[in-house]
């Protein structure tokens, strides 16, 4: 089926604009100071969770945000997202993520592609633990595979999640975001860079 993209690029400009002030982006340190990187899509998470040294970095990097960067701040005002199994075990207890993180009682976990809620609007801290790719099966069933398109859906799934939080009320956030690729995306689109070369916002906004 043929399809339109409109697009108006004055509510786009305003829109960023006020993400770049609202958002403090913020990587975690001890996670993307390693020489050898955890990798966060779906696959590398799957496979990540069967590996104890993989599962290990995880935990220790969010044990330090959680005792550091993170200190003083009420469990409930925080957000995370990861694989769901690899938070919760079966019995719901703590998954291979979350045992030692000191951040499983009461820190709020959500899936990475949640939308259409209020339920967090009170969350300051968000930690996005995905390098979001779309299925290559969808990617192919609409002919487009390309990088361009999977960075968009990557963007647009971030910006759903982030936007559960206080943004939605025009109040100030802390996003915690490691994953190399994610950040760029985010960067780029706070930059107001595209393809098509629409507006520009600056970063020191």
């Amino acid at each position: 089926m043929p399809f339109i993209i409109e697009k108006d690029n004055h509510k786009e400009a305003v829109f960023r604009e006020k993400a770049v002030k609202l958002i403090d982006l913020q990587n975690i340190p001890a996670f993307s100071g390693k020489k050898s990187k955890p990798t966060l899509t779906h696959t590398g998470q799957t496979d990540g969770m069967k590996n104890k040294r993989y599962c290990s970095k995880i935990s220790t990097s969010l044990r330090n945000l959680s005792s550091r960067q993170l200190a003083g701040v009420d469990r409930n005002n925080i957000l995370l997202t990861c694989k769901k199994d690899a938070w919760f075990d079966r019995a719901g207890k703590a998954g291979v993520f979350a045992k030692g993180s000191r951040l499983f009682e009461g820190t709020n976990w959500i899936s990475n592609t949640t939308r259409g809620t209020n339920n967090y609007a009170h969350c300051s801290h968000l930690i996005y633990l995905y390098d979001q790719h779309i299925n290559p099966m969808v990617g192919r069933w609409l002919n487009d595979s390309s990088r361009q398109f999977d960075d968009a859906y990557a963007l647009t799934e971030l910006i759903q999640w982030v936007w559960r939080s206080r943004i939605r009320k025009g109040e100030p956030i802390t996003l915690y975001l490691p994953a190399p690729r994610m950040r760029g995306i985010l960067i780029d689109w706070l930059e107001g860079w595209d393809s098509k070369g629409f507006g520009e916002v600056s970063l020191a906004a």
